[in-house]
Parts: structure tokens; C-alpha cells; sequence
């Protein structure tokens, strides 16, 4: 077995394993896109289709409940108003429902239609009978209370209602009113022989015939009404089977074909961790067994060596891997010393292009950039002494002797204000032209003002020609400004204090010092 293997080169296994991590990295980015491509369409679908199918048959079954109460209200109210409003609404929800998808739908509420017209005009019927009825009524009991004052007698009034609903289905109301009309408390016995009473008597008579007609007009109406309200109540319940039942288990289908798709995405991204994963435990098996054990085998040999032992055997691989590593190695060798020297110069350079930054070219001593690198390391309530001087009239020295002895001039002065310091952490930069600027830190206001002193008599001393001036002599003045322990002034309000001083100290006639004070 071991002879039929053949090993294969570390830059092969290399590129495989990378060649195989990349095809493995892209396939899953594919599959996990178009899968998520795959779930926004599903989402899409639900939102413009599922969802506005459901609240489409919740505002069906919204308005056939509405028409429900609307023909209940139909068929119990006796008000006239009520049954026109009820008629509107009614007529309103069968022209909502040409607008529904399902023709289905459309044509069981077409087919409600005349019925729920008939009941409507049944109703009037209702109402106009039970007026006249009313109406007849009313006559008969002004019949009665004629044959009373022309009799001196009492009948008793009628006991049947000109409104409201019709007698029971049994029939015992209706028997008992039409009792009462034959025979109203004794009405028929005044009426026999006597030719006077003869005209009431008659209405008396038509009165009963046509309550009779009415009442047999009410019942019939009402038995009419009763059978189409049952037969809408009916086609309102298939109506609503339908729109439940149906349409509603239609789109519960639908629904589930995306649960089952979200189902079997769930399983697919399962079965592609599955595969990644077992794709990268055979790249380290790969890797372990291609790399890993041929290093280690050829450090082995390489320690046998080095110990004096006799090293184990090496395949032909191996050995030409081995011998293009120790080839490799002066070469790498020399590639690194080369590397370091190259970024040893690189540091060098690096610091001093930022030491040259913070140094002012002519004089040597800290520029502005580095002023402002000791601002930001200034810690506010630590005592800090800043003086700031310049030269007197260096405009006529320059007009006098050439920008060239300026330059030299700025050179001398910057190197009596350095040692005029005394300690290291005493810095001088030259703020601009002919001015200057000394930090001392830790000084109280009479320290500063001995080494603004010292540093004014410095440049006195010197003797440095200026025929420009009174004395012939170079001077510079000076403004020193102080914070104390504790103090919160800002180094910019120091700066801000130390040249509000050596203005004064120009306007007082100018090489002296001022101390700043409020």
C-alpha cells in the first residue's frame, strides 16, 4: 500500500488546498445568495399577495355581516327614514362586491340581489297597509263614538294595533281581533231597525271589512317577507361558508408552500454547513498530512543529523524539498540582513525628518511646530514660566548690514537665550522673525524674571554693533508671565500674557523686562 501512494510537492498541496478552499468559499457564497434571493422573493409574494388577499376577506366578511344586521333592521323596523337608509346601505354592499376577484363570489351576491329588493318592497307594502290600516282604525273609532252620543251608550274601544309586527303564526292574536270586530260590545244590536243609525251603521260595517282586508294584507305580506328574510339568511350563511371556508383555506395552501420553502432552505443551509465543514476538516487532514508531517520529518532528519545519529529514510520529495530550502537559505539570509539595514536607514530617516520638522533651519532651536507639541504635553495647574522676547529695531540692523548679517544676528542671539538656560528641561523656540519664546517649568514670577535677566544682559554683553539704536549697542526686550500651583490659566493664555508684557516692555523705551500682571 505504501508503495502505490505517492506523495506529492508542498507548493501542489498549496495551491490544491487553496484551489479547493476558494471553489468551497465561492459555491456556499452562491448558494447562500441565491438562497436569500430565493427567501425575498417569498417575502415579496406574501406581501403583495398573501396579506392583501386576507384583508380582502376580512372586509368581506365585514360587509356580509353588515348586510346581515342591514336586513334584520329591514324586516323589524316600521320607520320609514330607517328602512331608506337601510335600503342605500344594502344596495351599496351588493355594488362593492363587482369588485371582488373571485366571480364566484360576484355572482352568490348577484344572486341575492332581487331577493333582498323583493323584501324591500315588501316592507313598504308593510308600512303603507299598516298606514291605512290606521287610517281605518281611526275611522271606525269615530263611527263608534258617533252611534255613542246618538245612543248614550259605551262600546268598547278596539283591541287590535294599526302598527307593528303581525300576529303570531299560530293565529291566536289575529282569531281574537277579528272576534272583537264581529262583535264590539253590542254595536250590532242598535244598528238592527233603526233607519236613522242606518249610515253609521253602514261605515261601521265597510270600516270592518276593510280592517278585515288590511289585517288579511298584513298577514300574507308578513309570511312573504318571513320566507325571503329566511332565504337571505340562508345565502348569507353559504356567503360566508364560502368566503371562510373557501377562499381562506386557499390561501392557508398558499401559506404553507412557504413554510414548506422555508423548510427545505433550512435543511439545504444544514446539508452546506455539513459539506463546509467537511470540506475544511479535509483540507487539515490535507494540510496536516501534506505539510505538517513532511516538516516535521525533515526537522527530524535535520536534528539527526545536527545529534550524530543515523536519520531516518527521506522520499525523493522530500530530499529535492529539502535541498531547495538549504539553497534558498544564504539567499534569504542575505534578502533579511539587506531588509533590516534598509529599514534601520528608513528609522533613522524617519526620525530625523521629525527632528529637522520641530527645528528652526537658521537658529537651530524648536520652531512653532515644536511649541505646539509642549503645549499639547502641558498639564494646566502645574507652575509654567513663559518669557518672550525679540529684538529692538532688527528692521534697521537688516537695512544696515544685509539680510545676510541678520541671519547671523538671529544665529547669536538664539545661542545666548540657549545658555542662558541652565536646565534641560528649559527650552528657547523662535516664535517668528526676530521673536523668541523660553519655557521654564516649576518657576515662580522672580525665577523667571533672573533668567529673562540674565538672558537680556546676555544679549547687552555680547556687543553686538547696531548703529540704529541709541548706544550703538544690540538689546532685546523682554515679557515674562507666570501660572502657579494650582492656577488653571491656559499655555495659550501664558503666550497670549507674555507678549502683552514685551509690548509693554517696547512702549516703557524698549530693553528691559516686564513681568506681567493683572
Amino acid at each position: 500500500m505504501a508503495g502505490k501512494y505517492r506523495r506529492v510537492s508542498l507548493h501542489r498541496v498549496v495551491f490544491l488546498t487553496f484551489l479547493v478552499l476558494v471553489l468551497s468559499l465561492a459555491g456556499s457564497f452562491l448558494y447562500v445568495y441565491s438562497t436569500f434571493h430565493h427567501i425575498e422573493n417569498i417575502s415579496e409574494l406574501t406581501k403583495d399577495r398573501y396579506l392583501p388577499q386576507l384583508i380582502d376577506k376580512q372586509r368581506i366578511l365585514v360587509n356580509i355581516e353588515t348586510m346581515r344586521q342591514q336586513l334584520e333592521l329591514i324586516y323589524t323596523s316600521d320607520r320609514p327614514d330607517v328602512l331608506r337608509k337601510a335600503r342605500v346601505v344594502a344596495q351599496a354592499l351588493i355594488a362593492e362586491a363587482v369588485f371582488e376577484q373571485s366571480s364566484e363570489f360576484h355572482e352568490k351576491v348577484l344572486h341575492l340581489k332581487p331577493d333582498i329588493m323583493r323584501l324591500l318592497d315588501l316592507k313598504e307594502k308593510i308600512v303603507q297597509v299598516e298606514d291605512e290600516l290606521h287610517e281605518t282604525a281611526l275611522q271606525l273609532e269615530r263611527t263608534l263614538g258617533r252611534l255613542s252620543l246618538r245612543t248614550g251608550r259605551q262600546f268598547g274601544s278596539l283591541s287590535f294595533q294599526a302598527h307593528g309586527r303581525m300576529p303570531s303564526d299560530d293565529g291566536s292574536e289575529g282569531d281574537m281581533q277579528a272576534s272583537d270586530l264581529d262583535d264590539i260590545a253590542g254595536v250590532d244590536g242598535i244598528c238592527k231597525g233603526n233607519a236613522a243609525r242606518k249610515p253609521d251603521c253602514m261605515a261601521l260595517e265597510e270600516g270592518r271589512e276593510a280592517v278585515r282586508a288590511y289585517r288579511q294584507s298584513l298577514r300574507e305580506l308578513d309570511e312573504q317577507a318571513f320566507v325571503i328574510k329566511e332565504r337571505l339568511r340562508d345565502g348569507l350563511h353559504s356567503l360566508l361558508d364560502y368566503a371562510v371556508t373557501r377562499e381562506v383555506l386557499k390561501i392557508a395552501s398558499d401559506m404553507s408552500k412557504v413554510e414548506d420553502t422555508a423548510s427545505r432552505v433550512r435543511m439545504r443551509f444544514f446539508l452546506l454547513g455539513c459539506i463546509v465543514s467537511g470540506l475544511l476538516l479535509g483540507i487539515c487532514v490535507l494540510i496536516r498530512f501534506h505539510i505538517l508531517n513532511p516538516l516535521l520529518s525533515m526537522v527530524d532528519f535535520l536534528r539527526d543529523l545536527r545529534k550524530g545519529r543515523k536519520p531516518g529514510e527521506l522520499s525523493p520529495v522530500r530530499i529535492r524539498e529539502m535541498q531547495q530550502i538549504m539553497d534558498m537559505l544564504p539567499v534569504l539570509q542575505s534578502a533579511m540582513e539587506r531588509l533590516n539595514m534598509r529599514t534601520s536607514l528608513l528609522m533613522e530617516e524617519r526620525d530625523e525628518y521629525a527632528r529637522l520638522s520641530l527645528r528652526d533651519a537658521l537658529t537651530g532651536l524648536g520652531n512653532r511646530w515644536a511649541l505646539e507639541e509642549r503645549k499639547k504635553a502641558d498639564i494646566s495647574g502645574l507652575p509654567l514660566a513663559v518669557i518672550m522676547f525679540d529684538i529692538d529695531f532688527f528692521k534697521k540692523y537688516n537695512d544696515a548690514f544685509g539680510h545676510l548679517e541678520g541671519d547671523n544676528c538671529l544665529r547669536q542671539v538664539a545661542s545666548i537665550a540657549r545658555g542662558s538656560l541652565h536646565r534641560h528641561s528649559d527650552a528657547v523656540f523662535r516664535y517668528g522673525g526676530e521673536e523668541f519664546v523660553v519655557l521654564i517649568p516649576g518657576a515662580d514670577s522672580a525665577a523667571a524674571q533672573i533668567v529673562a535677566e540674565r538672558l537680556r544682559e546676555g544679549v547687552r554683553q555680547a556687543g553686538i554693533a547696531h548703529p540704529g539704536v541709541p548706544g550703538g549697542m544690540l538689546s532685546v526686550s523682554v515679557g515674562v508671565a507666570c501660572r502657579g500651583l494650582g492656577e488653571a490659566t491656559s499655555f495659550d493664555t501664558l503666550v497670549d500674557q507674555a507678549d502683552q508684557a514685551l509690548y509693554t516692555s517696547k512702549r516703557n523705551g524698549r530693553d528691559r523686562v516686564t513681568v506681567f500682571s493683572e
